[in-house]
């Protein structure tokens, strides 16, 4: 017999998706940005991702980027925060 599914039972299927081999991981990563004209580096992509913490919290303190949640990672724009507090009038949205 056949293996006709009803629409139902097409919904409510997931197939596993899982982790790219590593060549086309690089490349899904390295093509949008060389066709934007970002030249990439293999050395930059061959880190550990453990490694890219430090990275991660320099770039927090210098206000260029923050962490919304665990593990997401949002851009902001360069020394906005500083720029604020400069322009901000009173004192009173000081802690």
């Amino acid at each position: 017999m056949g293996q006709a599914k009803s629409y139902a039972g097409r919904m409510f299927e997931f197939p596993e998706i899982g982790a790219l081999p590593r060549d086309a991981a690089k490349l899904a990563i390295t093509k949008p940005l060389r066709d934007q004209g970002v030249d990439v580096t293999s050395a930059g992509l061959d880190r550990a991702v453990s490694s890219l913490g430090p990275t991660g919290s320099q770039l927090i303190a210098k206000g260029m980027i923050w962490s919304p949640n665990h593990g997401d990672t949002a851009f902001t724009v360069p020394l906005f925060d500083a720029f604020m507090r400069r322009i901000m009038p009173g004192d009173d949205w000081r802690e």
